[in-house]
């Protein structure tokens, strides 16, 4: 869980027709930050009703916190109730605030932004800024007021850091349907990172390194060009004996979390000792890189490797003169911190004060050992107590009258002179004096330090995009992984040899049994399946796979199979699962309509859907109309790539309807007709969980629920109902072609055969 602060501001936006008011969408607004990394997200976007959008927003985001008007739409107020409701645990729980709504008044954002920019930051800067739309210079305003009561408000005027949430059509969209159903970031069982897409690829060493692997995740690049220079990079890794490459790979190890204490070195809450430990980080990846980086241009072909080389030691240039300015021996002790304290006027004549009140003691001693007659006499200290003159009681006669007694024991007793005490006194502030110089002096260094902060940053980047690639690697190593073939073709394709689901194969391990299957879409050619099968079959795990397939080769990661060939897509739609939403009080076929409406309504020829299932949570004949409207949609007039997962047989009519563009397909098993007595006289299934060609002839439902030891007395039961109903369905059918036949013949013999055979039946 990230530490994100977030606002969001939302309108109703409508539309006019024949004189009546139709609220039928809004449009949302909303600002993120991330303050211990200076992360800043911002977006605006139309939503409909059910507040999709934003709920994929925030599934993303994972805001610890949130930044809310005092009014929002009923629709966004219920779906953000209900998010907030679900994050019960201490670990996941999201914290709430409002704030007024004026604080939203146009003229006020505007104002407090412009005032806020133009104190610290170029005009440029001030205007890359006023040109964000408005609702979100709102948010912007609502959270730069906030932050400033924990004086966090600095990060926000690095406006180079500052980027919308779907900033670009080069990443693919997964929405937080996809999210959720695919298990991207935890599993749908205890909601932990184990069982994840994320778990599966995670290898990183750094924890900057996986924030950034997150980001890879949530955003699969479409960029043909960019995918293929992470998988050069990646192929390098396995195949290069660089050793610079190894020796930066044991730096990371070692690493602490660059990001976030830069960060925190920015907003000047960072101690020295701390400031020292990440200083002298940077300063060793400085001399590493720099001092390979001839060798690298030789050696190294991938272009992101190389960039790491060449670009932190020029990003990092000046980091080893503030690693020279400290003393590291020191860094405890601010006082003496800095190896040149003539470079902070102040503090280095608070020093020389000191040592002027400090030789003026020291002189007076020799009076105090000529009075007392001691010549070994030296000033002690005692339990904090400093230049304190002890004295035998012997000799206590040769203590005069107007020295202050401090202590005393049964031998000794310690007194200070009264030019001592005076000077003492004086002492004691120059040095609280040093402390507060020194205190501003750090302060002032660390504002120098912070003019840097974007190059360093940029530098710690490029860092955190050496661990995903390592991490990557480290995927690539697993036996049955290979580089996918990234097509660059305006034709949607998708073909992949002997496919294995990424988290299930993981999860088997080395000695596990996994049965691969083989998937081949083409935009001009088989691009619908239709598939069939008993449940537990292996329909969702296939479905999944493909989808987590395409998700990996779009990361520029190796995937689970023995080869593969992928044109980007744009998007992965997913519509799985039966549950109801009680927050959204939506029922679960209620549910099931409005994701396959999304769907619907977002997808393009570019982009992957899958179907499982749609239209079970109703009647058959309505659950059958609405997926063959649904299927004939996305074929004809989305021609998208579609995997269809049904158990209604007439939608196997589509392969007929479109030939060459839709096939039927079902997970293949094996039926024992040893008939068993105590199961109800029902087979035994044998699951085989191999995709085939052709539609399966039944769902085989009882045979499950056999598997499910449902009593015997039950089973029996839904067998004579089936059976019943099979027989009615095939009357039906029987006496529906009778009439057709009746209908077209025009012989009477024909009509009295029909006849009789209708009467027999």
């Amino acid at each position: 869980m990230v530490n994100i602060f977030v606002t969001y501001c939302s309108h109703q936006c409508h539309h006019v027709v024949s004189h009546k008011i139709y609220f039928n969408e809004s449009f949302l607004d909303l600002q993120a930050i991330q303050p211990s990394t200076g992360d800043i997200i911002y977006d605006s976007f139309h939503d409909n009703s059910t507040r999709q959008e934003l709920e994929t927003r925030v599934h993303h985001i994972k805001p610890v916190e949130m930044l809310l008007p005092e009014c929002l739409s009923p629709e966004t107020e219920k779906l953000l109730r209900g998010i907030i409701s679900m994050s019960t645990t201490d670990h996941d729980r999201i914290r709430t605030e409002r704030f007024p709504q004026e604080v939203l008044d146009k003229t006020k954002a505007f104002e407090e932004v412009s005032s806020f920019f133009s104190e610290s930051q170029s005009n440029n800067s001030l205007q890359e800024v006023l040109q964000l739309p408005i609702p979100v210079l709102c948010c912007l305003s609502a959270l730069i007021k906030y932050l400033k009561e924990f004086r966090l408000d600095r990060i926000i005027q690095q406006t180079r850091d500052l980027k919308p949430f779907s900033h670009s059509t080069r990443r693919m969209k997964l929405n937080a349907c996809a999210v959720q159903n695919l298990e991207i970031f935890c599993n749908q069982v205890d909601g932990k990172t184990k069982g994840s897409l994320l778990w599966v690829v995670d290898h990183t060493r750094t924890s900057f390194g996986k924030r950034e692997l997150t980001r890879w995740i949530s955003q699969p690049l479409s960029d043909t060009g960019e995918i293929k220079l992470r998988q050069d990079a990646i192929q390098e890794l396995l195949e290069t004996k660089f050793q610079p490459l190894n020796s930066l790979k044991e730096f990371l190890e070692k690493t602490p979390d660059l990001e976030k204490s830069l960060c925190s070195i920015y907003h000047k809450k960072c101690s020295p000792a701390e400031f020292v430990n990440i200083i002298e980080s940077l300063d060793k990846c400085q001399s590493l890189c720099s001092a390979h980086a001839e060798y690298a241009r030789r050696e190294i072909k991938s272009e992101l490797l190389l960039n790491i080389f060449l670009e932190v030691p020029r990003l990092l240039a000046d980091i080893e003169h503030y690693f020279a300015a400290l003393n590291k021996s020191a860094a405890k002790d601010k006082t003496r911190l800095f190896t040149k304290p003539e470079d902070f006027p102040e503090v280095h004549s608070c020093m020389i004060e000191i040592e002027r009140l400090t030789d003026l003691m020291s002189d007076h001693s020799r009076k105090v050992r000529l009075l007392l007659r001691m010549p070994a006499l030296a000033y002690v200290t005692v339990s904090g107590y400093e230049y304190l003159i002890e004295v035998k009681h012997s000799s206590i006669d040769l203590v005069p009258e107007d020295w202050i007694r401090i202590n005393s024991t049964r031998r000794v007793s310690r007194f200070r002179p009264p030019y001592v005490e005076e000077t003492f006194k004086e002492l004691c502030v120059a040095r609280e004096k040093l402390v507060l110089t020194c205190q501003q002096a750090w302060l002032q260094y660390l504002d120098g330090f912070g003019e840097q902060f974007v190059l360093y940053r940029q530098a710690v980047k490029h860092l955190a995009k050496f661990d995903c690639l390592l991490s990557l690697s480290e995927v690539a190593k697993q036996n049955g992984f290979c580089r996918p073939e990234i097509l660059d073709s305006s034709i949607a394709t998708i073909h992949i040899e002997n496919g294995r689901h990424p988290v299930v194969s993981s999860l088997l391990g080395e000695g596990g049994q996994y049965v691969p299957n083989s998937t081949h879409l083409e935009a001009d050619k088989e691009r619908f399946l239709c598939i069939s099968g008993p449940n537990m079959g292996g329909k969702s795990s296939y479905l999944k796979q493909v989808a987590l397939i395409v998700i990996l080769a779009q990361l520029g990661s190796y995937v689970p199979a023995e080869s593969a060939s992928i044109t980007p897509v744009d998007a992965v739609y997913i519509r799985m699962g039966a549950s109801d939403n009680i927050f959204k009080h939506q029922s679960t076929f209620m549910v099931e309509l409005m994701e396959a409406s999304t769907i619907l309504a977002e997808a393009t020829p570019r982009s992957l859907v899958i179907m499982d299932e749609l239209g079970r949570g109703t009647s058959t004949h309505d659950g059958v109309a609405i997926a063959d409207a649904s299927a004939k949609h996305l074929i004809s007039e989305i021609k998208c790539l579609t995997l269809f997962v049904t158990h209604y047989p007439p939608l196997a009519d589509l392969e007929g309807q479109y030939p060459g563009t839709v096939g039927n397909y079902h997970m293949s098993f094996l039926i024992d007709n040893n008939k068993d007595e105590e199961a109800g006289n029902l087979a035994a299934l044998t699951f085989l969980y191999q995709l085939v060609k052709g539609a399966a002839s039944h769902s085989y439902g009882l045979n499950v629920a056999r598997m499910a030891d449902l009593p015997r007395e039950i089973l029996e039961l839904a067998s004579q109902k089936s059976k019943e109903l099979e027989d009615k369905v095939h009357s039906k059918r029987m006496r529906r072609e009778d009439f057709l036949r009746l209908w077209m013949s025009e012989e009477k013999s024909e009509v009295r055969d029909v006849i009789g055979s209708c009467l027999e039946r």
